[in-house]
C-alpha cells in the first residue's frame, strides 16, 4: 500500500508539472498570435519572402530544377525593382537548373583535364612534353615543333584552373580556362558555359537572400 501510494503521489505530481507546462506553452502560443496579429500583413510577408528565398537557396545547391522555389520567391516578394536583375538570371535556367560544384569538379576531370593533360610539376616532364622535346630532336635546327606554344600554354591553363578548383575556387577557375587556346578553347567551351551559369546563378541568390533579409529586418 505505501509502495501504491508513492506512485500515486508521483503521478500526482507529474500532472501538475505537465499541466503546467502546458499551461506556459498556451500563454506563449498567445502572446505570438498577438505578435503577429499586430505586426500585420507587411510583418507576415517579410517572413514569408525570407523562408521561400532560403528554400530557393537550398533547391540551388543540387543541380536540378528549380522552378517553383523560384515562382514562390517572385509572388510574395512582389514587386521591386532591386529584384529584377537576379530573379531574371536565375529564370533562364530554373526549368533545366544548373549543374552544381560537384558536379562541376567531376566534369572538368572528365571532359577537360582527361582531354588535355594539365602541366606536370617541375622535375616530371609529361608525356606530352617528353614526345615535344622528341620531335624537337630530329627536326633540323631553328625548325620550331608545330603546336609546341599553344599546346603548352594549355597544359599550364588548365594545370592552375585544376589546382584552383581542388581548393575550392569555381570563379578563378574559369578565368585560368579562359587562356585556352584553338583545340582547347574548343573542349571548354560547354564546361566554361555551365561553371559561367553557376557563379551567376550564385551571386543572384546571394542578392535575393540578402534583400529579403533587409526586408526582415527593417519589418515593423
Amino acid at each position: 500500500e505505501a509502495r501504491i501510494a508513492a506512485a500515486e503521489t508521483l503521478a500526482q505530481a507529474a500532472a501538475e508539472k505537465v499541466a503546467t507546462l502546458d499551461a506556459t506553452l498556451s500563454r506563449a502560443l498567445d502572446e505570438l498570435a498577438s505578435r503577429v496579429a499586430a505586426g500585420g500583413r507587411a510583418d507576415r510577408d517579410s517572413e514569408r519572402f525570407y523562408l521561400a528565398a532560403i528554400q530557393l537557396r537550398t533547391a540551388l545547391q543540387g543541380s536540378g530544377g528549380y522552378a517553383r522555389e523560384l515562382a514562390l520567391v517572385a509572388r510574395v516578394a512582389g514587386p521591386d525593382p532591386a529584384l529584377r536583375e537576379p530573379l531574371a538570371t536565375l529564370a533562364s535556367h530554373a526549368e533545366a537548373g544548373v549543374p552544381n560544384f560537384a558536379d562541376l569538379r567531376a566534369a572538368f576531370a572528365k571532359n577537360i583535364a582527361a582531354r588535355l593533360p594539365p602541366a606536370a610539376p617541375a622535375g616530371a616532364p609529361s608525356l606530352a612534353n617528353r614526345g615535344i622535346a622528341l620531335v624537337r630532336s630530329i627536326l633540323p635546327p631553328g625548325q620550331p615543333a608545330r603546336g609546341d606554344t599553344s599546346e603548352q600554354r594549355n597544359a599550364i591553363a588548365v594545370g592552375m584552373a585544376e589546382r584552383s578548383l581542388a581548393d575550392g575556387q569555381l570563379a578563378l577557375a574559369v578565368d585560368q580556362l579562359l587562356l585556352l587556346e584553338d583545340r582547347g578553347a574548343l573542349i571548354a567551351a560547354e564546361w566554361l558555359r555551365d561553371a559561367t551559369a553557376r557563379l551567376a546563378a550564385d551571386r543572384a541568390i546571394g542578392m535575393v537572400v540578402a534583400q529579403a533579409f533587409d526586408r526582415l529586418a527593417t519589418a515593423p
